[in-house]
């Protein structure tokens, strides 16, 4: 938001991988987060905010620059606070010209029809992979959310989806579920990091 900043010194480790690193400080996050549809809660959030195509209007048009021309970066700020949205949506919104229209109500409506749509085929594209969105745009299957861990032996819930696991060795590489279960029983020493988490098997 250009609001201000502070420097802040880097923390790495020398003997780490770039990869090694980032996924270092993930290995504390304990909770399993959800899979979310970024398209679909793109599209549901530019739902809700459009029942008001001339509140959109007016909230673009207050942020004017000194010549009297809407200052973007402004409106974005003014769109996110307004409706909730992420810096991404807001864009999106404001891209759709509802300011510029002649009648704004009616522009909103065409929009909304368009992205009722957008949204309905990303439910479609989720129910032939035999999965659902939630309210929150969280894919559900079988009326259970979606983690991002793994079901193999090696705790990885994804596997069948071939999420990255690595870096092994230095290099990062794919597995299957199948694969998992394989160098589970294999008994060798390997230090590993799966999905940010490090783990040493015997």
């Amino acid at each position: 938001r250009k609001v201000g900043f502070l420097f802040q010194n880097y923390a790495l480790w020398p003997n780490m991988t770039v990869y090694q690193n980032i996924s270092f400080g993930l290995k504390n996050v304990k909770e399993e987060m959800a899979v979310l549809d970024v398209e679909a809660k793109k599209a549901s959030d530019i739902l809700r905010s459009l029942s008001g195509g001339r509140k959109i209007r007016e909230l673009i048009l207050e942020c004017r620059d000194k010549k009297g021309n809407p200052d973007a970066q402004k409106a974005y700020v003014k769109l996110i606070d307004t409706f909730g949205l992420s810096m991404m949506t807001a864009k999106e919104l404001y891209d759709l010209k509802i300011q510029d229209a002649a009648d704004p109500d009616s522009a909103a409506a065409e929009a909304k029809k368009a992205y009722e749509k957008k949204l309905e085929d990303r439910k479609a594209a989720r129910r032939a992979r035999g999965e659902d969105l939630n309210a929150d745009c969280q894919v559900v299957r079988g009326g259970i959310r979606r983690r991002n861990r793994c079901t193999c032996a090696r705790g990885c819930e994804n596997c069948q989806n071939r999420y990255v696991h690595g870096p092994v060795s230095g290099g990062a590489f794919r597995r299957t579920a199948a694969a998992c279960r394989d160098r589970e029983n294999t008994g060798t020493q390997t230090e590993s990091t799966v999905h940010g988490r490090a783990a040493v098997k015997p």
